[in-house]
């Protein structure tokens, strides 16, 4: 018995056809978060291994009461909770949710209408099948 599709799609409400999740990965990652959370990561949060840490999202959160009521400001701080949502819950490592793949934030650089055309499910799916992969492996 495995996971299925169906099973991701039912379970957890996501989407299982539309654009695939996949994007390029060389690109100028602190203009690209500039575009998606309204800030640059600092030198300490952003890792050479081309992910973001965590903390960059916490600092946007701190930040939240001083903007409220701004519709810009709040359009990034959802995003900054749907980056947290997918690399926290949908898409955890084994860094325990401490990393954010530099890879997803691009997703979320357009609006909500375009977030919701891709093929969160299947990319969740993926993700959950290449974990049982690398934790089975017996080497």
């Amino acid at each position: 018995m495995t996971i299925t599709l169906q099973d991701v799609a039912g379970i957890l409400g996501l989407p299982t056809d539309g654009i695939v999740v996949t994007r390029s990965t060389s690109e100028d990652w602190f203009a690209v978060c500039a575009v998606v959370f309204g800030a640059q990561p600092l030198a300490s949060e952003f890792h050479h291994s081309g992910d973001l840490h965590i903390s960059f999202l916490y600092r946007l959160y701190t930040r939240w009461n001083d903007h409220a009521g701004d519709h810009d400001r709040e359009i990034y701080f959802t995003k900054a909770h749907i980056a947290r949502m997918l690399v926290c819950w949908l898409l955890a490592d084994k860094s325990g949710g401490s990393n954010i793949g530099c890879r997803l934030v691009p997703l979320l650089e357009g609006g909500f209408d375009e977030i919701d055309r891709f093929s969160w499910g299947s990319a969740v799916l993926a993700h959950l099948f290449r974990n049982l992969c690398e934790c089975t492996d017996v080497g």
